[in-house]
């Protein structure tokens, strides 16, 4: 469960600094380790759950902060209903993909 988590916070922050990079002037993620158990469709839904975490929070700082239009609500909700559906999708995915990994035992 812990590895399930932490590989969880590991793609969403991928995806959250994703956004970041996008916003402060482009950059590149793209190193891949062929050795990870994680399949890489299961990582970039962990990273498009932290997009979605990432647009989430900006959704919310432009509504405290902000006079909010209808696109800055649209971004909180939108973003929120895409996390929550990413979020677990994400971690059923990362714990199928550890559990699957030839030559790994489970760990209690």
């Amino acid at each position: 469960m812990l590895r399930v988590a932490g590989y969880w916070l590991l793609y969403a922050t991928v995806g959250l600094l994703v956004v970041v990079m996008l916003v402060a002037g482009g950059g590149d993620l793209g190193s891949e380790d062929s050795r990870s158990p994680i399949r890489s469709r299961t990582k970039v839904i962990g990273a498009l759950n932290g997009m979605a975490i990432a647009v989430t929070v900006i959704g919310v700082l432009l509504a405290v902060y902000a006079r909010p239009a209808w696109w800055a609500w649209l971004m909180l909700y939108g973003g929120g209903a895409g996390a929550l559906v990413l979020g677990p999708w994400a971690a059923v995915r990362i714990a199928r993909d550890l559990s699957a990994a030839p030559g790994r035992r489970a760990r209690r």
